[in-house]
């Protein structure tokens, strides 16, 4: 659920239209370009990937000023942040057919759903779900013995001018059989976050996987905040991923 708190200068609708303050770091291009860097450097010494870090930055810098301008005005948008943290979504993947169950599924399945919240910002939900070990071999070997993990993934992510600014991401393995179609066991789940803007700060609460109505579930509480120019909005949001023996997956996004 989203609360307002602290609020300076009236209710969000009020300022919507106006130019929106920037908080330190998005100041200017070259403060946010300074912000990245440390993050490239923060994540190295620690050890960590810093692949979407230097892609981040590299697409940031590829713009042009005045989109680097737009696009810092996009992150201090306190109706943006709200409008994708007040959605509510609940999607399902397309079916799967008698003549191609899981056991016999390519190793990779990709769904992706797309809103344009303007001409330069979007809302994309993302899942897959992947074969562990998958090779064709491997396909042919869990057609025989009936028995396979899949790994499905369910993401949330914010893109301004093709940059992901926030990616929220569930997944949850688990082990399937042909025999008698079902879901065996949730082995583990989990969640991941990538946000370049310090505008918006989460954190996460994970729930045990599950088996329920012969489905694996993974489950994230998304907790925090949305620090704008006009105040704070609290932060409490439920991400839900289930997915079958047939690599069919359902996903919700909604208010905690």
């Amino acid at each position: 659920m989203l609360t307002m708190a602290a609020i300076a200068a009236g209710p969000v609708s009020a300022v919507a239209d106006t130019t929106p303050a920037r908080i330190e770091t998005t100041q200017t291009p070259d403060a946010y370009v300074s912000y990245l860097n440390s993050e490239i450097s923060k994540n190295a010494a620690a050890g960590k990937d810093t692949a979407d870090d230097r892609r981040t930055l590299e697409q940031y810098k590829s713009l042009t000023r005045t989109d680097q301008d737009k696009y810092l005005d996009y992150l201090n948008d306190p109706k943006l942040w709200q409008s994708f943290f007040d959605s509510q979504e609940e999607i399902d993947s397309p079916k799967a057919t008698a003549s191609a169950p899981a056991a016999a599924a390519t190793a990779r399945e990709r769904t992706e759903t797309v809103t344009k919240y303007n001409k330069d910002v979007s809302f994309i939900s993302d899942s897959t779900v992947e074969r562990e070990g998958s090779t064709a071999q491997k396909v042919a070997q869990v057609a025989a013995d009936a028995s396979w993990t899949d790994k499905a993934t369910y993401t949330k992510k914010v893109k301004a001018f093709g940059i992901t600014v926030t990616k929220l991401t569930v997944w949850v393995r688990y082990q399937a059989t042909r025999s008698g179609a079902r879901v065996l066991k949730a082995l583990n789940s989990g969640s991941s976050k990538q946000n370049y803007n310090l505008g918006v700060l989460l954190s996460a609460d994970n729930a045990k996987p599950w088996v329920g109505s012969n489905r694996a579930h993974a489950e994230t509480v998304w907790e925090g905040r949305i620090t704008m120019s006009i105040g704070t909005v609290q932060i409490d949001k439920v991400q839900h991923l289930s997915a079958a023996w047939d690599g069919t997956w359902k996903g919700t996004f909604k208010n905690g």
